[in-house]
C-alpha cells in the first residue's frame, strides 16, 4: 500500500464509545458531539496527555479512537469526560460504552469503514463520515502519524471492499426498497413532501434515499427541537415544532417514524383525522421505531398504508442471502488489512521487573534470584516458584539439559 509513513507504533490503539448495539437511543442522541463542540472535546482529551485522537459522532454511535498514552484506566477517564459533556452520570456511561483494543479495535474501526459495523450494512457514506473525522481531527491538532496512518488503512480497507466486493453496489437494501415503495404508491415524488419524526440513522437514510429519488420537500420535528434541528442541517431541510404535528401531518405525503419510545407517537385517530382533511389522498408510513411509534390500527384504514422494516425487509430477502456471500468476502479483506496495519504496531514488551530467564539453567535462575532478591528468602522462593512456573520453565529446562545421546 502506497502513501504509508513508518508508523512507529509506541502506544496501543483503544476505541471506546457507545453504538447502536450498546446503548439506547436516547443515550446516543444525548451524548452526540456536534461540530462546535469538537475542540472543547479534544482538548479534555489533551488534558489526560492523548495526543492523538479521532471522533466519530452521530445518532447512532459516538466513538473515541485514540492511542493511549500509558493511562491506567481509560475507559473511566474517558467516561469522565464524557460526564462532563453529557447529563448522564458516569455509572449510566459505564453502563452503555465499550472498549476495544488494539486487535479488536483496528479489526472494528476498518469494519466501520467498511460499512460492516454500521446499522445497515453497505452504507455508502462512511467513507465521507471517516474522512470528516479525519479533516476535524487534523483541524483540532489532534492528528498525527498514527492517526494518519490509521486512516490509510481504513481508506485501502474501503476501496478494496468498494472494488471487489458488491457490498456497496447493493447499498442499503432497506432504503432502496423504500423507495420502490414509495414510487410505486405515489409515482413522480417531486410534488410530494415529507415528514420525518425522529433523528436516527435509519430515518437519515430512508429519507435521505427519498431525497436522491426526487422528494419535492422535507420537514423535521423531534420533541427536543435542538435534535430536530441537528438533523435537518444535515438534510438541508425546515423543522416543525411536536405541537404541530397534526397539521404537518395533513399536508405530508409520507412518514417516517423513528421515536423508539414505548407510546404511539401516531394513533389511530390522529391519522384518520388527516385523511379526512387530505380527502382521502393517501399517506405512505414507514415505521422504524423498536418497537413501533405507529399504532397498528392504522394499517386498517382505508388509505392509509403502513410499513415496518420488517415490511421493507420482506422485500429484498433474495438481495440479503446474496450479500452474505459478499459479507464474508468482505470481512476478509478487514482481517488481511488488519494485520498490516497490527505488524506496525511493536510486540508486546516484557514487564521490566520481570528477570530475563528465559535460556538460563535452574542453576543460573537461582542465583540470579538470590541476588535480585537481597538474601530474604521467603522472597527468593516465591520468586523462584514463579520463574519455574513460566511456560513450563522446569519441564523444557529439564528436558534441553538431558544428555541426548542418552
Amino acid at each position: 500500500m502506497t502513501g504509508q509513513k513508518d508508523i512507529g507504533f509506541g502506544s496501543s490503539m483503544l476505541v471506546v464509545g457507545a453504538n447502536f448495539s450498546s446503548s439506547s437511543m436516547l443515550f446516543r442522541e444525548n451524548l452526540t458531539i456536534r461540530d462546535d463542540q469538537f475542540f472543547g472535546f479534544f482538548r479534555r482529551l489533551k488534558d489526560i496527555n492523548i495526543e492523538e485522537a479521532l471522533i466519530l459522532s452521530n445518532v447512532d454511535r459516538t466513538e473515541i479512537i485514540f492511542f493511549n498514552p500509558g493511562i491506567k484506566n481509560p475507559k473511566k477517564e474517558i467516561v469522565r469526560i464524557i460526564s462532563s459533556h453529557t447529563s448522564w452520570t458516569r455509572a449510566e456511561i459505564d453502563s452503555q460504552t465499550y472498549i476495544l483494543e488494539q486487535d479488536e479495535a483496528v479489526k472494528y474501526f476498518l469494519g466501520i469503514a467498511c460499512s460492516l459495523s454500521s446499522l445497515v450494512m453497505g452504507d455508502p457514506s462512511v467513507k465521507e463520515q471517516i474522512t470528516n473525522a479525519f479533516n476535524k481531527s487534523k483541524t483540532c491538532e489532534m492528528s498525527g502519524k498514527h492517526i494518519e496512518n490509521l486512516i490509510s488503512f481504513a481508506l485501502q480497507a474501503n476501496k478494496r471492499v468498494s472494488e471487489e466486493t458488491k457490498i456497496f453496489k447493493r447499498p442499503v437494501s432497506i432504503p432502496a426498497a423504500c423507495l420502490k415503495v414509495a414510487k410505486d404508491l405515489i409515482g413522480n415524488l417531486s410534488q410530494c413532501s415529507a415528514l420525518v419524526i425522529g433523528t436516527s440513522e435509519m430515518a437519515e437514510m430512508l429519507i435521505s434515499s427519498l431525497i436522491s429519488g426526487g422528494l419535492g420537500s422535507t420537514i423535521v420535528c423531534h420533541p427536543r427541537p435542538e435534535a430536530a434541528d441537528m438533523f435537518a442541517r444535515q438534510l438541508n431541510c425546515h423543522t416543525a415544532m411536536m405541537g404541530d404535528l397534526e397539521v404537518i401531518i395533513e399536508k405530508s405525503d409520507i412518514v417516517i417514524t423513528s421515536m423508539n419510545s414505548r407510546n404511539f407517537t401516531l394513533t389511530e385517530d390522529i391519522i384518520k383525522r388527516a385523511l379526512n382533511k387530505r380527502r382521502r389522498k393517501p399517506i405512505l408510513l414507514i415505521d422504524t421505531g423498536v418497537p413501533g411509534d405507529v399504532d397498528f390500527a392504522v394499517a386498517k384504514l382505508e388509505d392509509a398504508f403502513l410499513y415496518s422494516l420488517n415490511d421493507l425487509e420482506k422485500s429484498t430477502r433474495e438481495g440479503a442471502k446474496k450479500n452474505l456471500m459478499e459479507t464474508q468476502k468482505a470481512q476478509e479483506i478487514i482481517e488481511e488489512e488488519s494485520k498490516k496495519l497490527l505488524a506496525l504496531f511493536p510486540k508486546s514488551k516484557k514487564n521490566t521487573n520481570d528477570l530475563d530467564t528465559e535460556k538460563l539453567s535452574i542453576e543460573e535462575v537461582r542465583q540470579k534470584i538470590l541476588s535480585a532478591s537481597n538474601g530474604d528468602p521467603d522472597l527468593a522462593t516465591k520468586m523462584l516458584l514463579e520463574e519455574l512456573g513460566k511456560k513450563n520453565y522446569l519441564y523444557s529446562n529439564f528436558s534441553s539439559e538431558k544428555d541426548p545421546n542418552n
